[in-house]
């Protein structure tokens, strides 16, 4: 369900939450990489698009980020990045993308029982993070966000709005949740295809109604919110992955302070304790569960309600300030929505691949 009070986040893209006003590394003993790369060849040849897809809808009063500023309050779509519904972008790209390794690099995650949420000392805390114990299983993430020439590999097409940020290597942005989980199913046939593996879909649905998640699949999804934010914080307690001091995140992340209001290439800051990049900032990054404010009493490996009007987005964005790359802060939007600061990265249970 839509929680109540929900506000819009008038600093960066208008990726909502809660309660705050205003608004706004070294490797882990015991990690393996798995394949190759979530990026394609450096040398791959490519051309993105400054427009969004046939079908598409944008909001008539989306503006320019000069107009981010907008206060606590406003609704998603009516400041800050514009916003599209409907299909799935259609703007093709140029490259010789054949020989782009499909199969992301994932970095294998031992799981663990972990306080989630963080504590009311905590600077810029959001009602919304109440901290509890929560459990997850191993997994496997991607070591970095999904690439534009990666999307446009599985997909044919580069949906990204190069007003912030285009580029073979730059994360995939103007992706709802719908299209995201198509692409997950779709990546596991290509995989299979190109490598001979035989991985299951994750998801069953269409674009625009109801999906349901196979929780048997050995294929690419989505992590959980869980997932994400055990991920992100890699063992640590603190405010962001590297302590609370946010004077660092001009080393780990790009935010408002350094991004010159884009996205950048991946994997071009420190990555965490766990070997993810650019889990603080660059695009927001969709996770599968709906939003809603934390039961009281949550079961080993939640995955939110199983019905809602929004889901969630975790990790703050180019645009966003420090306090909203924090590794507890979280964010929500209608799964049908696309902005220039969304983009995701993929997770899939820990299995033999």
């Amino acid at each position: 369900m839509m929680p109540p009070m929900s506000v819009a986040v008038g600093e960066d893209d208008t990726v909502r939450s809660r309660g705050r006003a205003g608004r706004a590394g070294s490797w882990a003993a015991g990690l393996l990489l798995v394949s190759a790369s979530c990026l394609p060849p450096l040398d791959a040849t490519y051309q993105g698009t400054d427009s969004f897809g046939a079908g598409g809808t944008t909001s008539d009063s989306a503006g320019s980020l000069d107009e981010l500023s907008g206060s606590e309050g406003t609704s998603s779509g009516s400041t800050g990045m514009d916003v599209t519904e409907t299909s799935v972008a259609s703007q093709t790209g140029t490259g010789d993308l054949d020989n782009v390794e499909l199969h992301p690099s994932l970095v294998v995650l031992a799981g663990a029982t972990f306080v989630m949420g963080s504590p009311t000392t905590e600077t810029d805390r959001g009602s919304d993070e109440v901290e509890h114990m929560a459990q997850v299983s191993p997994f496997e993430m991607c070591e970095t966000e999904v690439t534009q020439a990666h999307w446009e590999a599985v997909m044919g097409a580069n949906p990204s709005d190069c007003d912030y940020g285009c580029g073979p290597d730059h994360p995939v942005q103007n992706v709802s949740w719908e299209d995201i989980v198509e692409f997950m199913n779709r990546l596991t046939d290509a995989v299979n295809a190109q490598r001979g593996d035989t991985l299951t879909p994750c998801y069953e649905g269409t674009v625009g109604g109801a999906w349901t998640w196979n929780r048997t699949c050995t294929g690419f999804r989505l992590p959980t919110e869980a997932e994400w934010e055990y991920a992100a914080r890699a063992d640590a307690i603190t405010a962001y992955t590297f302590g609370d001091n946010p004077t660092a995140l001009r080393d780990y992340a790009w935010y408002s302070d350094n991004s010159g209001d884009t996205a950048h290439a991946v994997r071009e800051k420190f990555p965490n304790g766990f070997g993810l990049y650019d889990m603080h900032g660059n695009v927001w990054e969709w996770v599968y569960d709906w939003y809603e404010i934390y039961p009281t009493e949550l079961t080993p490996n939640y995955e939110g309600p199983t019905r809602g009007d929004d889901r969630g987005l975790r990790g703050g964005s180019f645009v966003s300030g420090t306090g909203d790359l924090r590794s507890a802060v979280r964010g929500w939007r209608p799964p049908g929505e696309r902005t220039g600061g969304d983009g995701f990265r993929c997770a899939r249970g820990s299995t033999p691949i």
